[in-house]
């Protein structure tokens, strides 16, 4: 889209949601994915080593966003060897991950927000930013929704960027901490990064502990921030 800063699409700008991701992910292909992982420096797992120490001892793992299997890729190459689940919206992604990772991951092609599950995990990992991927007001539904899939004394893994470090690839910027995403190709990306404030604040609501918070750069100098988060019961 040539014309994001034209006043029509800031006015629409405030009101996005999760779902007006949906096209974006849809329409963009597994390839830009993987350049946009290795521009920033992720690739290689820069983010999992420094919290994997935490998922050694633990028998099941949900991702949350699987893409195309990036961290599952890292976690199977550093030995793990529990229950890997892995859920993604998007069609064309879960074609790729159920291709490549048929017989290492138990694949769920559903919106998590939709979602349900029957079983409980140890850890769910939240990562690449995607709670970024909510609007919000509603990441602290988000966080709620899924703290309800874990065992007693679980995890939740989740990252962002830096507050006020847009995406480099962000079209636009509105009001803080609020990026557009967009291309006449794709569609439309919106994003918000919340603060660490909000991040504690959003695990209090769902009755989360943050144990640990993680600054660190990414392997091309990318500023991160990755949250370990602990269920109270």
């Amino acid at each position: 889209m040539s014309k994001l800063k034209d006043e029509g699409y800031l006015s629409i700008f405030p009101a996005w949601k999760n779902s007006d991701n949906h096209q974006y992910y849809e329409n963009i292909p597994i390839e830009k994915f993987f350049e946009t992982s290795v521009k920033g420096g992720l690739e290689e797992g820069s983010d999992i080593e420094q919290f994997y120490h935490y998922l050694i001892n633990t028998n099941s793992i949900l991702e949350l966003g699987a893409g195309y299997g990036r961290v599952i890729k890292n976690i199977l190459q550093r030995g793990y060897k529990g229950l890997i689940y892995a859920v993604e919206k998007s069609n064309k992604k879960c074609e790729y991950l159920s291709k490549n990772y048929k017989n290492k991951i138990q694949l769920i092609c559903t919106d998590l927000l939709s979602f349900h599950p029957n079983f409980k995990v140890n850890a769910i990992l939240f990562l690449w930013s995607s709670i970024s991927d909510f609007s919000k007001s509603e990441q602290p539904l988000v966080l709620k929704h899924i703290t309800s899939w874990l065992n007693p004394n679980g995890l939740v893994i989740l990252d962002t960027l830096f507050p006020n470090s847009l995406p480099k690839n962000a079209t636009i910027s509105y009001d803080k901490n609020q990026s557009c995403i967009g291309s006449a190709e794709h569609g439309t990306l919106y994003g918000y990064i919340p603060t660490s404030d909000e991040i504690y604040k959003y695990a209090s609501q769902a009755k989360l502990k943050v144990i640990e918070q993680i600054n660190y750069e990414t392997n091309t100098a990318r500023k991160r921030v990755i949250y370990v988060l602990r269920s109270d019961g």
